[in-house]
């Protein structure tokens, strides 16, 4: 129990990268800290390595992964004001986001951390929360490596979109890339990493794109609308959305409320 005698609860606790020793995630009923512990497995000692702090809310956390053989493990944390990704030593004495060049944007998900190749990839959208792309950085936590971020999917026309990815294990080596945009249902390929180099189409959707073609459809637009909802310095009210129109449609020439509206 905390020192203080506080009602919490046991969010988390799974091995410690050995047979010996658990990490526990302990989090207080309000939950604005999560205590990191280890615990002796036979004695049920515990060790505090880390506090991650928030005055509203933070978040319990299922990506913990163990590297360097249990020296260090991996921490996603919004402590900075963005999601970035630490590397955090077993006593909790280093500290180090791995994914500080993301800057401003936040890790969305993790896809891969894997310890062969010494990469985690993970999931961003640096410039606009409307698109999905793949990057990369070094586990590595020594001077000079830690924090460099590089992108993997490449950049160009045919890209901006939504791209996922299903990476291979023990070496990054392959993976199942999917990707599509509002107006293209997009493919399933398989490719080679870090280099993205197109192997195998699993999924063209000729067909489906055939059928597309014979379809009458209206222009679309993004958009993003104030809702003045919050008064929160740094925090945005701005809300994105998208508008399809019918076949046909002219936007300066419609007259108001000449067509029916469907809000999804």
């Amino acid at each position: 129990e905390p020192k203080d005698g506080s009602e919490h609860y046991v969010a988390r606790m799974e091995w410690a990268a050995d047979s010996d020793t658990l990490i526990i995630q302990r989090v207080p009923r309000e939950q604005k800290v999560i205590d990191l512990l280890l615990a002796d497995a036979d004695s049920g000692e515990t060790t505090l390595i880390m506090s991650e702090v928030d005055e509203c809310w933070v978040d319990v956390r299922d990506n913990l992964q163990w590297i360097g053989g249990g020296t260090h493990f991996t921490w996603l944390s919004e402590r900075s004001g963005w999601a970035h990704l630490y590397v955090i030593s077993r006593d909790g004495s280093e500290v180090v986001d791995i994914t500080a060049e993301l800057g401003a944007a936040d890790v969305i998900s993790v896809v891969s951390i894997d310890d062969v190749s010494g990469y985690v990839y993970f999931m961003a959208a640096p410039t606009t929360p409307l698109e999905r792309y793949l990057f990369r950085a070094q586990l590595e936590v020594s001077e000079g490596c830690a924090g460099r971020v590089e992108r993997v999917t490449p950049t160009g026309e045919g890209t901006i979109g939504t791209h996922s990815y299903q990476i291979a294990p023990n070496g990054a080596n392959f993976a199942v890339h999917t990707f599509s945009s509002f107006n293209d249902p997009g493919y399933v390929e398989m490719v080679s990493l870090p280099e993205h180099t197109p192997l195998q189409q699993l999924v063209d959707n000729t067909e489906l794109n055939e059928k597309l073609a014979n379809v009458a459809t209206g222009p679309m637009k993004f958009f993003t609308i104030d809702t003045k909802s919050t008064e929160v310095p740094g925090v945005t009210s701005e809300l994105d959305g998208y508008a399809i129109f019918p076949p046909g449609f002219v936007e300066d020439a419609a007259e108001p409320a000449s067509y029916p509206l469907l809000v999804h």
